[in-house]
């Protein structure tokens, strides 16, 4: 019952934030999947929408075809501040030097993000978009959805 109460609260929100910034691109999360019928026929595009069991499955999936992957995704979206990758680093000062422990503290420092490129990038093929995000940002972009 919580979960479809937050659900509802949610595409209240996204209806909200559709109405008064008409050009605004959401990505709309749901817990329950019968929610996303709700929030289509509330009017939120579709394809920006999907419930939480769609994301496991695809993990679920993805994982089982690539060993390692779901390590990589959660890794990608977890954010961990400096100080705790500096604890995790040097945690094994003193003994042998551990440098899987460097290792998975450096891979910590990345992170995924969703965004909408620069309006100077539309028209652009989507290989020169990926150089130039790279050239100029150190941005680099895994996917991109039409």
């Amino acid at each position: 019952h919580h979960d479809s109460v937050e659900d509802n609260q949610n595409i209240l929100r996204a209806l909200s934030v559709c109405r008064n910034y008409a050009n605004t691109t959401l990505r709309v999360l749901l817990l329950n999947p019968h929610s996303k019928a709700q929030a289509i026929d509330s009017g939120i595009f579709g394809p920006c929408c999907f419930s939480i069991n769609e994301l496991r499955q695809a993990f679920f999936w993805q994982s089982c075809q690539c060993m390692g992957w779901s390590t990589f995704m959660a890794n990608l979206s977890t954010t961990t501040d400096s100080l705790e990758v500096h604890k995790i680093r040097t945690a094994g000062k003193g003994r042998k030097h551990c440098q899987w422990r460097v290792d998975y503290a450096d891979g910590l420092d990345y992170e995924i993000y969703g965004f909408l490129p620069h309006f100077r990038f539309i028209g652009q093929s989507y290989k020169s978009m990926l150089k130039d995000a790279f050239e100029e940002n150190m941005v680099v972009i895994a996917a991109q959805i039409d």
